[in-house]
């Protein structure tokens, strides 16, 4: 895996585990916050092209869709199947999704604001130029997380 794409495994890794973690029916109650941590990091990867295609992803999926813990986990296995399909990776199957059941959230979480807030490429390619938002955006996800951690098993 090039430099460059060094953040994907450990944000896909905190997606599922986010997924798998919450607690049903605060997921319930607060989905639309929930949506948003999702959103909030897509809005802004390291990779202009990744982001563009996460917007259009999460622009195209009916948020009102994902009502349940099992909706949010599937639409995350869709989303990360159409990315492997992008990149002519294998599809990730949904057995696989069990092992984010054993994954710790608190380790996810640190993976995942280490690598999505980490400077990437050049000033001349742009990708810098997002680095304060990434950091930004890992700090509020962090925040969020922390004033809801009861709600993570």
């Amino acid at each position: 895996m090039s430099g460059l794409y060094r953040w994907a495994p450990p944000t896909w890794i905190f997606f599922h585990t986010f997924a798998a973690k919450i607690n049903k029916q605060f997921f319930e109650a607060n989905r639309d916050q929930c949506l948003s941590i999702i959103k909030m990091a897509c809005n802004c990867l390291p990779c202009p092209e990744c982001t563009q295609h996460a917007i259009h992803f999460l622009t195209i999926v009916n948020g009102n869709t994902v009502k349940t813990k099992e909706d949010l986990i599937e639409m995350l296995f869709v989303f990360h199947n159409s990315v492997n399909g992008r990149l002519g990776k294998a599809q990730f199957t949904k057995e696989s999704l069990v092992m984010y059941n054993n994954y710790r959230i608190d380790i996810a979480l640190v993976n995942f604001i280490n690598g999505y807030s980490s400077k990437y490429g050049s000033i001349m390619s742009g990708i810098i130029s997002t680095l304060g938002k990434r950091q930004s955006i890992a700090r509020a996800i962090q925040n969020w997380l922390k004033n809801n951690w009861d709600n993570f098993q």
